[in-house]
């Protein structure tokens, strides 16, 4: 009887600690099922109000590295587009041959607005400088209603082009200095050195035969854009070729206007300004001189407005290789003065260059299309 007892004891017990581990397995399962439901619901609810990038930290890695792309992306223009040019104070032929080299389609129109200052001036541009546009995309450009009515986009675009003119471009200096001496003229018992390396930025350290060049390149492309043949006299900073012989490339080539590029020095480091120089009335080049001072007067004058800078004004030189040795009309542009922090910026500056580059070119034409 005792043991029948402790049989049935031991066999209560043991029936007891499996419904104990029944009800708590049935807790956990019920448990899991619930947290279960909750993640389902929740991942449901986020996934309807935030999209799939609220889902986690990978989602939200990948969407934050395709924005990173797309930025980039953003910032690289495809080589299908053009940067439109800066229009506005340029002459409606410069304007249209700037706009014809870079690829656009130039119209010409009018604001309705009477304008009694820079009459012969583009007012406006559509789209707007440094926008991006493919080519053979149309900008308008807007004159004053007064210049509208006496040229057109065709006129404006032919002034120049199919004249056969000839411009000879000088970028002043070289790299390497040439000590020979040269006769001041021809037949001169005067001489002086062929050739130095020139100024240098007082700022930036920059060789003015670098910025020479660089500007020499810049109205080549604006002259060539308008239908002008140009020669330059070099195409490098590493050459040995001296004033007379730099003269004489003008005179074989039967320039229209040779145009010598350099800039300007002073020990006053607050002189700044753009002049233009022209040959004698006497002697070597009496015979230039007055087409010489006309082209001059016109460059100095377009090149202060398309710049804004001090005018120093035009003045006659009798003391110059470049000039004596040349039986051609002949200007040399001091561009600006490396002696001076701010003129040293903006003479290394492009967008300067660009603006340097387009009253000179407008000068040019102008000298040219008078000579019709």
């Amino acid at each position: 009887m005792p043991q029948n007892l402790e049989g049935d004891v031991h066999g209560t017990r043991a029936e007891r600690a499996r419904q104990r581990a029944a009800r708590l397995r049935n807790i956990v399962i019920a448990t899991l099922g619930a947290v279960a439901v909750f993640v389902l619901l929740a991942g449901a609810w986020l996934w309807a109000v935030h999209g799939p990038d609220a889902h986690g930290g990978s989602a939200v890695g990948a969407a934050s590295t395709g924005e990173s792309v797309q930025s980039r992306q953003a910032t690289v223009p495809p080589a299908s587009v053009s940067e439109v040019p800066e229009l506005v104070g340029l002459a409606p032929q410069t304007a249209v041959a700037l706009l014809r080299s870079a690829g656009f389609v130039p119209l010409v129109t009018t604001d309705g607005t009477p304008t009694a200052t820079s009459r012969r001036l583009i007012t406006g541009q559509q789209p707007a400088a440094r926008v991006l546009a493919a080519p053979g995309s149309p900008v308008t450009v807007i004159v004053p209603p007064e210049l509208q009515a006496r040229s057109s986009t065709a006129e404006a675009a032919n002034r120049v082009e199919g004249r056969g003119f000839v411009v000879v471009l000088d970028p002043g200096h070289q790299s390497r200095t040439d000590s020979r001496a040269e006769a001041l003229g021809p037949g001169s018992a005067l001489y002086k050195p062929a050739m130095s390396a020139g100024g240098a930025g007082v700022v930036t350290r920059i060789p003015e035969y670098e910025i020479t060049l660089e500007l020499a390149n810049n109205l080549r492309a604006r002259l060539e854009a308008a239908g002008v043949k140009v020669v330059m006299t070099r195409t490098t900073n590493d050459v040995d070729l001296s004033n007379a012989a730099r003269a004489a490339i003008a005179t074989a080539a039967h320039a229209d206007l040779f145009v010598r590029i350099h800039a300007d020095t002073d020990p006053d480091p607050t002189v700044s300004g753009v002049s233009t120089m022209y040959p004698g009335s006497t002697g070597w080049t009496a015979g230039v001189f007055a087409p010489s001072k006309r082209a001059a007067v016109l460059i100095e004058k377009d090149a202060v407005m398309a710049t804004g800078a001090v005018d120093k004004g035009s003045a006659e030189r009798s003391d110059m290789v470049g000039f004596n040795w040349a039986t051609v009309p002949s200007v040399q542009v001091q561009a600006g003065y490396l002696s001076n922090e701010l003129e040293d910026r903006l003479l290394s500056s492009p967008n300067y260059q660009d603006k340097l580059g387009a009253g000179i070119c407008e000068g040019v034409l102008a000298y040219l299309g008078a000579t019709r």
